[in-house]
């Protein structure tokens, strides 16, 4: 009978340790390895390569990012995952073209029921969740999605925007608010994207953030909307005056 920690390490589970004999091993080495038939291998590979070598050269981020595409073990995608998290604004880049093409958790269309989390959600699309975690110096390309006229993505990328604002203030510019209230009007009738657009805003506190969810909740018959809107007033910080 396997034991529990085999069972983890079946699914490419790793620990600390577990990346010693990797971390001496070439650029090259640890590329062949995350093509190796053991997941705790792979694993090992790609946090090590992410440690030792700069995620932010684009043949290693397209490397990782194809890999992760065929990846089928958990814990190796979520070191995979990670690994992508420690690059900066060109890994981001790459990472854009894979959103929504990892896993089949994205929402389609609206929930049953609103939020009941007292922070913000993290994304359900693998690629999202990760560049939301990443440093918010990747902030303009997030934004940057937004202008990308792909409904799908822009859907996604609210989520990321969403989670790097409430959590890094810095990252909560009055510049970026107006630019989600503007793709929030560009898209009203795409219900899926003005829902995320209104979760997105309790990381905005902005008068401008105000007076838009005060609005849905004032003028909206959708009652998700409503309600999504209250939870994102009450989340909000204390909000500042636009011409702060």
């Amino acid at each position: 009978m396997n034991t529990d920690i085999e069972i983890l390490r079946s699914r490419g589970y790793i620990e600390d340790d577990n990346i010693y004999e990797y971390e001496k091993k070439s650029k090259k080495e640890l590329i062949d390895l995350l093509d190796d038939k053991i997941p705790c291998v792979r694993s090992s590979a790609a946090k090590a390569l992410s440690l030792s070598y700069d995620m932010n050269e684009i043949e290693i981020s397209k490397i990782m990012l194809e890999k992760l595409l065929k990846e089928k073990k958990l814990y190796t995608r979520i070191e995979m995952g990670a690994a992508l998290e420690r690059g900066g604004e060109v890994t981001a880049q790459q990472m854009v073209f894979y959103i929504g093409k990892i896993g089949k958790n994205q929402h389609k269309k609206l929930p049953d029921r609103p939020s009941k989390k007292i922070s913000f959600p993290l994304a359900r699309d693998f690629i999202t969740r990760s560049l939301a975690r990443m440093d918010i110096r990747v902030m303009p390309v997030l934004i940057n999605v937004l202008d990308s006229q792909d409904e799908e993505k822009i859907a996604e990328i609210l989520d990321a925007i969403g989670y790097m604002a409430f959590y890094n203030i810095h990252a909560a510019k009055l510049e970026y608010t107006e630019k989600v209230l503007d793709t929030i009007s560009k898209y009203k009738n795409n219900e899926v994207i003005y829902w995320k657009g209104i979760l997105c805003l309790s990381g905005f506190s902005w008068q401008k953030s105000v007076v838009f969810l005060k609005k849905v909740i004032e003028t909206e018959n959708e009652p998700l909307f409503v309600q999504e809107a209250k939870r994102s007033l009450r989340l909000l910080k204390r909000p500042l005056l636009d011409s702060y």
